[in-house]
């Protein structure tokens, strides 16, 4: 998915906290109340909110409102580090204090919409108007305002609600698709040039040839949906290429996996292909329970192994490597 539509998409989720009621967060019981490894540990509240971690260098708290809301975040030196304030009843989050003393605060409309930030200064000072945010008559996020620097970005949807074209103060990004609402096309025009991906798809929606404006890639499924073959080519309508392979497990009667047996990396056209120089093709095997029980690496003709030993419980107990020359328990 194109970085702009993940933002699009992440963009009301950063600014929504989700709400939970009490009566879920009681049902999230923590199997841990506390966690330690070597140097370092980590304390819940019964609820799984995180308390409290330890490190060699010095520890960090948190506090939570009745909702489970997280409300500040500070160090064991009572130095605090940010704190968060929210409406009444579980609302939304309103404002966040920043150790350095800056204020952020956030306006809402009655859609529980992000519809501007202020900033304060590190001094604490009165908080000024930092972005503002509009929407369409659909609900979606048709602008934001750089209040203070004067920029602005404008997000323009089709009839179906996609994404077609994002602009800002650098470029813009347009954006096609197909009758399966699959994306099929990016282009890019910053500084007077364009720069085009598009996106083709295989059955069962599998990523195909994807062409950039440098090259392109490929994917290559068996009659199961796994992929077996990468191919990275340097031009976009070039012959050579750096691949991947991938072979996988077989089991008995009519049964497969997704465990590989084999995978390797080699260049090539499409007339003959050699294998890359180093470590670059691995074999697996496992037991009757998945687990893998060795590696082989291979570099041409030489090779070096890696076994692994499991209880009765299926947890791994010893591994033996071969290239290290020594056993690990």
């Amino acid at each position: 998915m194109p970085l702009e539509q993940e933002r699009l998409i992440l963009f009301p989720l950063m600014q929504e906290r989700k709400k939970s009621s009490s009566e879920e967060t009681d049902r999230q019981v923590s199997m841990w109340n506390s966690i330690t490894v070597p140097q370092s540990s980590v304390r819940h509240r019964e609820n799984c909110g995180l308390r409290e971690t330890m490190t060699g260098s010095g520890s960090y708290t948190f506090t939570y409102d009745c909702w489970s809301n997280l409300q500040a975040v500070g160090t064991g030196g009572n130095r605090n580090l940010v704190s968060h304030t929210y409406a009444v009843s579980n609302g939304n989050l309103t404002a966040s204090v920043y150790g350095n003393g800056q204020r952020i605060e956030y306006e809402y409309d009655r859609y529980d919409r992000i519809t501007a930030e202020k900033a304060s200064d590190a001094q604490g000072g009165t908080a000024s108007y930092t972005a503002r945010y509009d929407y369409d008559v659909n609900g979606l996020l048709a602008r934001v305002t750089d209040v203070r620097n004067g920029g602005e970005e404008t997000f323009s949807y089709d009839i179906s609600d996609r994404l077609v074209q994002y602009q800002n103060p650098l470029g813009d990004i347009m954006y096609s698709y197909d009758n399966q609402n699959r994306t099929t096309g990016v282009t890019m025009v910053m500084d007077g040039e364009k720069y085009t991906t598009g996106y083709a798809y295989l059955s069962a929606n599998r990523p195909g040839t994807t062409t950039l404006p440098t090259g392109r890639t490929e994917h290559f499924y068996d009659s199961l949906q796994r992929e077996t073959a990468h191919k990275i080519y340097g031009e976009a309508s070039g012959t050579q290429y750096l691949g991947s392979e991938t072979v996988y497990l077989d089991l008995s009667g009519n049964r497969t996996t997704v465990l590989p047996t084999e995978y390797l990396h080699y260049v090539g056209t499409d007339s003959s292909r050699q294998l890359l120089s180093g470590y670059t093709s691995f074999q697996y095997t496992y037991d009757d329970n998945g687990n893998i029980t060795g590696i082989v690496e291979k570099d041409g003709n030489q090779s070096r192994s890696r076994t692994y030993v499991y209880d009765q419980l299926g947890q791994l107990v010893r591994e033996n490597d071969e290239a290290c020359g020594k056993t690990f328990t």
